[in-house]
């Protein structure tokens, strides 16, 4: 398969030499084992790990420019089937700049390998780029637009978490569709889809269908970012437990933990109906606070906050520090 002739991805592949990287020699030394590629990548290199997931395993490769390749072997499970929908779901949603894009898909050696762009996780970004407030909460409009899109073409994500947000070219994009969906409604959960700590409670009961899923992911991912990785309760949580624990910290701000709430309601009626609902009240708080934005969220900045003794939330509305009050501790 060729790389497609259309404009739908930001990345060409036109040689450019101020952005090429070149494999040292002694990363075989620490990589042994790679999956060997197409011929139509023949002039790829695979090189370390970005990630592994239940469907296939991610590689920085080189070509003239960096990509992602995603490695999906076809057995033991049907996961050839899986990785083509896969790539066939992505390129559905190549219209928006808010989503990761695949760029073509190669079959080779009894693995399927989906390229697209490559980028870094939200959270590692962050770390080392110590994000103002305008910035993470214009990552969650950007990611509420790229859920607004999906929806707007009759599917559902099912898997939005920090971890499948890439900061890309300075935008938070929304990537990983190989849990995405066609919405049924009414329709029940054969199992279940996603991750844990991110899973409506509806699908942990085994209910039905509500269309609201991603909207209860995307507020646990708020929670998640504004807290540097943190969540409001255990990721083993189960129906229960997410319906009688309430969403505090004493870190986030009451108008953005009210927005939290809302879009992590227990009942999907309770949350907000549409992502536009959802953006408008993120950009109404920038709007309140526009001159408080551009500082520095603190969470980012101490690794005291990911020392497992310090609780992830607490009934105090307010903390003082030495640097005085902060938006974020209100």
């Amino acid at each position: 398969m060729t790389e497609p002739s259309d404009n739908t991805s930001s990345i060409d592949f036109s040689p450019d030499s101020t952005n090429s990287t070149v494999p040292r020699p002694w990363d075989d030394l620490f990589y042994p084992i790679r999956p060997e590629l197409p011929p139509e990548m023949e002039d790829f290199r695979l090189c370390d790990i970005l990630g592994s997931g239940s469907s296939g395993t991610v590689y920085r490769s080189v070509q003239t420019k960096e990509f992602a390749v995603k490695v999906m072997p076809w057995h033991p499970k049907n996961y050839r089937e899986i990785a083509k929908r896969e790539y066939d779901i992505a390129r559905l949603f190549s219209d928006c700049e808010t989503t990761v894009h695949a760029i073509a898909y190669y079959e080779h050696d009894s693995n399927s390998y989906i390229l697209q762009e490559i980028g870094e996780p939200i959270t590692d970004y962050f770390f080392k780029h110590p994000c103002s407030l305008r910035e993470l909460l214009q990552a969650l409009l950007d990611i509420s637009r790229a859920l607004s899109h999906i929806h707007s073409k009759g599917y559902i994500h099912f898997d939005v978490k920090p971890d499948n947000v890439m900061m890309i070219k300075g935008k938070a994009r929304l990537g990983d569709f190989s849990h995405c969906r066609r919405y049924v409604q009414d329709q029940e959960y054969e199992r279940s889809i996603g991750t844990s700590a991110f899973m409506a409670p509806e699908i942990v009961s085994g209910a039905k269908h509500s269309g609201l899923e991603d909207m209860y992911s995307l507020g646990i991912t708020m929670y998640a970012l504004l807290m540097a990785g943190l969540l409001p309760f255990d990721e083993r949580a189960d129906a229960s437990d997410k319906k009688n624990l309430r969403i505090n910290s004493f870190f986030i701000h009451p108008d953005l933990l009210a927005i939290i709430r809302k879009a992590a309601a227990y009942n999907p009626c309770d949350r907000y109906q549409t992502f536009e609902e959802f953006s408008k009240d993120i950009q109404a708080f920038m709007a309140s606070y526009d001159d408080d934005l551009d500082e520095k969220v603190p969470q980012y900045i101490s690794n005291d906050l990911r020392k497992p003794t310090l609780p992830p939330f607490c009934d105090t509305p307010a903390i003082n520090n030495d640097q005085g009050k902060s938006i974020l501790q209100i």
